[in-house]
């Protein structure tokens, strides 16, 4: 069964998505390489056979995240509070028997493989972690309510992955990881998997 899939948006002030991309790129060129990786975990959900929900901040972004993904995207408004609260709200914003993933940082490769290989990692593992090469974190899964040491996130950069995982393991909850992936937050980031010149 497919899981659930999650997206975590944050604009910031000024309506940019990659706000380190835009300071060296401006806001038009990373917001349409968001658009371009959000765009790539849409197909992909809709190529496993679920659809994935675009979880979005602040409250009245909606508008631009209509407007980058047209009117039928399913768009839901994110809870306020650190990473790990917002996280548990969104999956806790799900009924579905397959187990949620939650998309919290963009990255360069998401298709059909990815989610099919996070859902069979949950026939096992009660929550799967999806590692950045930077020590944090793209994608937080589970077949269960987010436990505490998710909820304890305060952020999905650099560190979280180890704080994840020593809080799992004090908890004895079993984990199963996804592929290491480039979170995608600079210019460098970008150009280092060559979507950008």
């Amino acid at each position: 069964m497919t899981p659930a899939v999650l997206v975590l948006v944050d604009l910031a002030r000024g309506g940019s998505a990659l706000p380190k991309v835009a300071q060296e790129v401006g806001d038009l060129h990373a917001n349409r390489l968001y658009r371009l990786l959000l765009g790539r975990v849409e197909q992909a959900a809709r190529d496993a056979g679920t659809r994935a929900s675009i979880w979005y901040r602040p409250a009245d972004a909606r508008a631009e995240v209509a407007q980058w993904l047209g009117p039928d995207a399913d768009l839901r408004p994110q809870a306020s509070g650190s990473i790990g609260g917002r996280i548990a709200a969104a999956a806790a914003g799900t009924n579905i028997p397959g187990g949620w993933l939650a998309f919290v940082r963009p990255v360069m490769s998401v298709d059909t493989e990815l989610i099919r290989r996070a859902s069979n990692l949950l026939a096992d593992a009660a929550i799967i972690l999806g590692p950045a090469e930077d020590g944090g974190l793209y994608l937080v899964g589970g077949k269960v309510a987010a436990p505490a040491p998710i909820l304890s996130l305060t952020d999905a950069g650099p560190g979280a992955l180890n704080a994840l995982r020593s809080g799992l393991t004090a908890a004895g909850i079993t984990w199963a990881e996804l592929p290491v992936q480039r979170a995608i937050e600079t210019a460098a980031d970008a150009r280092a998997v060559r979507l950008l010149a």
